[in-house]
């Protein structure tokens, strides 16, 4: 069997869910794009980033630097341990 990356498996996901999109023309997509288009979801899908309280705002920017930050990881499988479903996955630190 063939083991595909993590970031594959995180768009696949977030594909199927409408999440992100890819061009129809596009035949072929390398990972950065891949991770570019799940970090530009991340930023999306946290209005919190700018609204709230400020202690709030602060920990939410710091939670999603940290996951910027694990993003090229996925690449290589480094540090996941598993996907439980497409909204929940364990990743080591």
């Amino acid at each position: 069997s063939s083991r595909m990356s993590c970031a594959v498996v995180t768009a696949n996901a977030l594909l199927l869910r409408g999440n992100i999109e890819l061009h129809e023309d596009m035949s072929f997509v390398m990972e950065e794009q891949l991770i570019e288009r799940i970090t530009e979801y991340i930023l999306r899908a946290n209005p919190r980033l700018k609204d709230g309280p400020e202690e709030m705002v602060a920990n939410e920017q710091q939670n999603l630097a940290d996951v910027i930050q694990i993003l090229p990881k996925l690449k290589t499988g480094e540090g996941a341990r598993s996907f439980h479903s497409s909204t929940t996955a364990e990743v080591l630190v």
